[in-house]
C-alpha cells in the first residue's frame, strides 16, 4: 500500500481552512471570513480592485448596499448574508475609528531655525 506524500497531506490540511480560497483565486480581495459571500454577491457588478480601493465604516457600507438595492436594482440579500458581508467589509476594508485624546502638537517645542538655511 502506497502512503500519500507529505505534500498531499499538507494540501488537504491547508485546503480545509476558511481562507483557502484567498490563495486559489485571482481576486485581490484580502483574506477573511465571509470573503466568499462578497465574491458571490459583489463581483458580478464590481471589480475586486474597485472594492479594495474603497474604505468605509460599517454604517457607510450598509448604506451603500441599501443605495445599490434602491437605485441600481441590486437583488435582496438575506439578513444573515448581508451581516456577514458587512462583517467582512468592516474587518478588512473598514475605517479604523480611533479617538484622538491628545493634540498631536502637544509637547513640541518652538520651531527651531535651520542653521543651514540663510535668511
Amino acid at each position: 500500500m502506497r502512503l500519500p506524500s507529505p505534500y498531499m497531506i499538507l494540501a488537504v490540511v491547508v485546503g480545509g481552512t476558511p481562507y483557502a480560497s484567498a490563495q486559489s483565486d485571482a481576486f485581490s480581495l484580502p483574506p477573511g471570513m465571509h470573503r466568499d459571500l462578497l465574491i458571490q454577491n459583489c463581483i458580478a457588478c464590481h471589480s475586486d480592485r474597485l472594492i479594495t480601493q474603497t474604505h468605509l465604516t460599517r454604517k457607510a457600507w450598509d448604506e451603500k448596499i441599501s443605495w445599490m438595492q434602491e437605485t441600481q436594482k441590486m437583488w435582496p440579500l438575506a439578513k444573515d448574508v448581508r451581516e456577514k458581508i458587512l462583517d467582512y467589509l468592516e474587518s478588512v476594508l473598514g475605517i479604523q475609528q480611533t479617538l484622538q485624546t491628545q493634540d498631536p502638537m502637544d509637547g513640541l517645542g518652538p520651531r527651531q531655525t535651520n542653521p543651514l538655511l540663510i535668511d
